[in-house]
Parts: structure tokens; sequence; C-alpha cells
């Protein structure tokens, strides 16, 4: 199975498949979680990593708990709470 997400989550032009997505995903998140001090540029990379995370093939629990875990590490780091965005963070990692 094959999805095409937008040119703002992957620069080229192809469409991707499911592994490729979750490996994209699982990366972004990874150098997510050693940028968070960096709280502007965590917060884009926050915004970039939800349109991937749509793109997965998770059951409708998955996804709203890794939803919630995202929407949860934006809040603390809108917060200056880094320590718990990481936290929600690592949690959001075991659900991919």
């Amino acid at each position: 199975m094959s999805i095409r997400i937008p040119k703002a989550v992957h620069e080229q032009n192809h469409t991707m498949s499911i592994d490729e997505i979750r490996k994209l995903a699982v990366g972004r998140l990874r150098s997510l979680m050693q940028r968070l001090s960096d709280k502007d540029r965590a917060a884009d990379e926050l915004d970039n990593l939800r349109p991937l995370i749509e793109s997965l093939p998770l059951a409708s629990g998955e996804f709203g708990v890794a939803m919630n875990r995202l929407r949860n590490a934006q809040r603390y780091l809108r917060s200056d709470e880094i320590g718990a965005a990481r936290y929600e963070l690592r949690l959001l990692f075991g659900c991919l």
C-alpha cells in the first residue's frame, strides 16, 4: 500500500510506502527529542510530524493516543516544560 503525502511533509514528489513514512516519522521524532531546547524549531518540527502520523495506518485507539501525546508535547513545550514534553514524545515513540 502506498500513500501520497503533501510536499510540505516530504520534498520529493513521489509516493511513499507506509514503511518509508514510519521511518521518516521515527527519524523526525528522534531528531525532535534532541532539539527540544530550541523551542521555536521544536514547535515547527512538531507541526511537521503531525501529517506523518496521520498518514500511518494506526488503529483508531492507537491514533487517538498518538495524537494526544503529540498535543500534550506541544502544550508542555509552549509552557517551557521541556522534560514533560520529552516524556510525551518518548511515549509517542512507543505508539509508532
